[in-house]
């Protein structure tokens, strides 16, 4: 089996454990992806490998996805996928359509004011209804990603679907669960980002789209 590995840290020990096991490391087409950091290194890994399944071994204080793997628990982590007794727990994953192009998120898609001295005039169009609002903007959350960010505005995680959170908006709005949405920026400018890895500017009159993708997140879980 090949086994990549994603880590701003040192890599040697995952290295050892899994060459001693058979697994070849390399960076290209991999079988599975160790991640060792935090809950940023998982967003890079799943933006470079996509749906394949990872592996995250806790490095940084900050990993609550990393589903109780640290390197004491490496050796069991690595004999069960080589003996193929683990499963996969699928994470849904969230589309952003800008300018023409498509970025897939895995957290989240943020719209929000480019100048924090300035409201954004923003709407919102979802199942045939639309909210226009004053604020600093929106989030647009998955599952996986409704612990970060999205909690941090007051918002409780959820387990299907994505949800549009908004960020200190009048008139005062609640969470909207759904399947996809546009935004449309009608005053001020904005700073779009999806997860860590993509930010571009929106002016007034730009609107962008996001959905629920259809690609998967993988996580491996022994």
């Amino acid at each position: 089996m090949r086994a990549a590995i994603y880590s701003p840290y040192d890599k040697q020990q995952i290295i050892r454990e899994l060459r001693q096991n058979g697994f070849l490391i390399s960076q290209s087409d991999p079988d599975f992806v160790f991640v060792y950091g935090g809950d940023g290194s998982i967003l890079n890994a799943e933006h470079l490998f996509p749906g394949v399944p990872k592996v995250p071994v806790q490095k940084s204080l900050i990993c609550s996805k990393c589903r109780h793997y640290d390197t004491r628990k490496l050796t069991d982590v690595v004999e069960a996928i080589k003996l193929h007794d683990f499963r996969l727990q699928k994470e849904t994953k969230v589309d952003l359509i800008v300018a023409g192009e498509r970025i897939t998120a895995l957290n989240e898609v943020q719209v929000r004011n480019k100048d924090l001295r300035k409201s954004l005039r923003f709407s919102v169009s979802y199942e045939r209804k639309k909210k226009e609002l004053i604020g600093d903007g929106v989030v647009v959350a998955t599952p996986f990603g409704s612990t970060a960010y999205y909690r941090s505005m007051g918002y409780e995680p959820f387990k299907s679907g994505i949800r549009i959170g908004f960020n200190n908006v009048w008139p005062k709005a609640s969470a909207i669960k759904t399947e996809r949405c546009s935004v449309k920026i009608l005053r001020e400018e904005a700073v779009v980002a999806a997860d860590n890895f993509f930010t571009g500017v929106l002016r007034g009159g730009d609107t962008i789209a996001i959905r629920k993708s259809r690609e998967k997140a993988r996580f491996v879980i022994a």
